[in-house]
């Protein structure tokens, strides 16, 4: 039995002494516990509509969460230290036909409608009393405001919306990792290979999880389906410790240690891609990144440069150096290079932080 089924029988066996002694030990709304005033006292001839829509919320907080108890009747007043404190009396009129109000409207409070909810009167004399209403766990959640379209969970004395993983893990589909990678660029920067002027451009690729829960198993793979002839051309660095694979040509994959995990928030290097390239070893340039790890979905992106364009960044990069422009934009030059100019926004290694690409589901 839990906490508010312990409270509501409580109640149920000892009547409205219960009740006071909540009110005379200010007793504070939380996790299970919820006083409601009645907007008329149950003074109409129906249930009141602020007072459906409270009920709405609390049939549905209560048992999308741990289930809970309403007590209808109880004036309440917030204080900085304690939240909502039960403060005074406000008795409803004639109890028992209210507990046939509430109890007609609960089919109607939720999608779909909540089993077990019970609603008992109690009755000190003048014909007035008190409604306690007892919202039992469902193990049908999650459960949808009717009209409202949204859920709603207990969170401490309050009722708030349901954040995106805790109602996939209501629906038996716990919150998973969103992993994805972020780019530091490099500048572009002049180098000699077997006495040949070349050009260098470089990516750092970081893995993050922005997941609300730890990451394992991830991976990285790399396809360059085109790419200069040059076997040295190409320079792939993975993190230390991280198992490799090569498959035909030039895929590559790498997944991390069974005791690696990472974080939600957390982010780490994964590889350094180095192209180097002379002006005679000029082709298209394209391959394909993907990183992911268990029970995610992958982030695969695809990157391409043409091999005249290519030729014109380098053209463009040699005769800035031989006429010594210092406005040249290194980092630019490796975007375009890397064929990462396509991809939404970069940044460059001197940024405080790096950027990361939007997911699919986010644009």
């Amino acid at each position: 039995m839990g906490r508010a089924e312990d409270l509501f029988r409580l109640v149920e066996q000892e009547g409205f002494p219960a009740i006071e002694a909540l009110i005379a030990d200010r007793a504070s709304e939380e996790l299970f516990l919820e006083f409601k005033n009645s907007a008329d006292d149950g003074q109409g001839n129906k249930l009141h509509d602020r007072d459906r829509n409270n009920l709405k919320k609390a049939i549905g907080g209560f048992a999308n969460s741990e289930g809970g108890v309403v007590i209808w009747g109880v004036e309440c007043s917030r204080t900085a230290q304690a939240g909502d404190v039960a403060e005074s009396l406000r008795p409803l009129t004639n109890p028992k036909h209210y507990v046939s109000w509430l109890e007609g409207a609960v089919s109607g409070c939720t999608v779909p409608p909540v089993i077990g909810v019970r609603s008992i009167g109690v009755e000190t004399g003048s014909d007035l009393g008190y409604v306690v209403t007892l919202v039992p766990q469902s193990t049908h959640a999650p459960h949808q405001i009717a009209g409202e379209g949204k859920y709603v969970i207990r969170a401490g004395s309050d009722f708030v919306p349901a954040p995106h993983g805790v109602v996939a893990g209501l629906f038996g589909r716990p919150p998973h990792p969103v992993v994805f990678p972020m780019f530091i660029l490099s500048p572009l920067e002049r180098g000699i290979n077997d006495g040949v002027e070349c050009a260098r451009a470089g990516v750092t690729i970081v893995i993050a999880n922005n997941g609300q829960v730890v990451a394992e198993d991830l991976f990285v793979s790399v396809c360059f389906y085109e790419a200069p002839g040059n076997p040295e051309a190409l320079k792939l660095e993975p993190v230390p410790k991280w198992e490799g694979t090569s498959g035909m040509g030039r895929d590559f994959s790498w997944i991390c240690p069974r005791d690696f995990r990472l974080a939600p928030g957390g982010q780490m290097q994964a590889i350094v891609l180095i192209l180097t390239c002379t002006q005679s070893s000029i082709a298209n340039l394209r391959w394909s990144l993907t990183v992911g790890c268990k029970g995610a979905i992958p982030y695969s992106s695809e990157m391409f440069t043409r091999k005249v364009e290519m030729g014109k960044i380098l053209n463009s990069f040699f005769f800035a150096l031989q006429e010594g422009d210092q406005g040249l934009d290194g980092h630019g030059a490796t975007q375009n290079l890397l064929g990462l100019s396509k991809v939404e926004g970069f940044y460059d290694a001197g940024s405080p932080t790096p950027w990361a690409p939007r997911l699919a589901s986010d644009k």
